[in-house]
């Protein structure tokens, strides 16, 4: 009678522990890998190695409608080694290690965009435990890192904007149109203007703050007894953020057997969609009436309105960053929108999008989807 094949455990005979810390380039990671040396000697492990890897990961469809295949490519940006314990050491069972982290390199990321494209910069430490023996299979275990750049521009700009920021460094963007209830209407006239502090980087975890004002004038009215009496005027009264729509979006630039493709995603609303407006400041003016001038046609004008919106972003994403497989670009992209065709005011912001860290982030105590230390990044 054959006896029986006895395989290892489902765990392995040694783990690697990391504090629960967002990783910044340019500064060291420090861990502890534990070692049960009981059963790694009765799992006949001959020594432990940790490596620390970081690839770029690109998957591109062959074919427009993503039906096809897919090329792929994985480009190697770190990796470093150290044996940390072999079988002749003593009994050792908490072996503490130092990995330095290069300065220079892209942020964890990850993309997907629907069946055509795909990108992932992804970091990890990844221990193996080698077994002896012929069909002895190895032992291992891999831990994601969430690593990003250092950003000392960012990281003085974050202490700046948690402390205030004064009124006169301010960018303004400003886009109007005219807009009509029906494509025969008078046209009335709805301008936006976005505002938001006048920096070159916009920092992660730290609240951005921004002001968007709208101003609307309506078609030319008669104040009373026109074929329009008892109807409202157009546009129509701003009584919440309703119109309004604000959000960050994220293009990426790849390389493809379709040629250069730069597919955009919406990565996070800026202003709370309606029925979530909490922390949002809504300020309504009320309606003005103006006369047309001259004086002719009396009782002719327009009516005037101005509504205030303001609050903080606060952004989570990867940050911005350039390689030859993958560029990421960020852009804020606010609409107000009235009901009728064309009835719609753009305004595009791109930004750059920095850590606003020079040094790790410890998440201890603050972890899981509500975390305000919560990245977009691989698993």
């Amino acid at each position: 009678m054959a006896s029986a094949v006895h395989l290892p455990p489902d765990e392995p005979p040694f783990s690697v522990k990391l504090p629960n810390t967002i990783w910044v380039f340019g500064q060291p990671i420090r861990g502890e890998l534990t070692i049960d040396y009981r059963r790694a000697l009765e799992e006949n492990l001959e020594r432990v190695v940790l490596e620390l890897r970081g690839t770029i990961y690109t998957e591109s469809s062959t074919t427009p409608d993503g039906d096809g295949a897919y090329e792929t490519s994985s480009t190697d940006v770190l990796h470093k080694s150290a044996t940390l314990w072999r079988r002749t050491d003593a009994a050792a069972v908490r072996l503490p290690f130092e990995f330095a982290l290069p300065a220079d390199l892209p942020p964890a990321f990850a993309f997907a965009c629907a069946h055509l494209h795909a990108a992932r910069v992804r970091y990890a430490l990844v221990a193996t435990g080698f077994r002896a023996g012929l069909f002895a299979r190895d032992r291992t275990v891999t831990l994601p890192l969430a690593a990003i750049p250092a950003d000392a521009l960012g990281a003085g700009l974050r202490a700046r904007l948690k402390a205030g920021w004064p009124d006169a460094a301010w960018g303004r963007l400003k886009a109007e149109r005219e807009v009509r209830r029906h494509p025969w209407s008078a046209p009335g006239t709805l301008r936006v203007e976005l505002l938001v502090p006048h920096i070159d980087t916009f920092p992660l975890f730290t609240p951005v703050p921004y002001t968007v004002v709208v101003r609307t004038l309506s078609a030319r009215v008669r104040l009373k007894g026109d074929d329009c009496e008892g109807a409202e005027p157009f546009p129509p009264p701003i009584r919440d953020a309703a119109p309004l729509a604000f959000a960050l979006r994220r293009a990426v630039d790849m390389r493809t057997p379709l040629g250069p493709s730069a597919p955009e995603e919406h990565v996070a609303d800026v202003l709370p969609v309606p029925g979530a407006g909490a922390g949002v400041e809504v300020e309504v003016g009320e309606r003005v009436w103006v006369p047309e001038p001259g004086g002719r046609r009396e009782g002719r004008g327009r009516w005037a309105q101005a509504a205030t919106f303001r609050s903080r972003m606060f952004l989570r994403c990867s940050p911005s960053f350039v390689t030859e497989e993958v560029k990421v670009k960020y852009v804020l992209c606010l609409k107000c929108e009235f009901p009728g065709a064309g009835n719609c005011v753009r305004i595009e912001l791109p930004i750059n999008v920095g850590s606003g860290a020079v040094r790790p982030i410890s998440l201890a105590g603050d972890v899981g989807p509500g975390s305000m230390y919560m990245l977009d990044l691989p698993p």
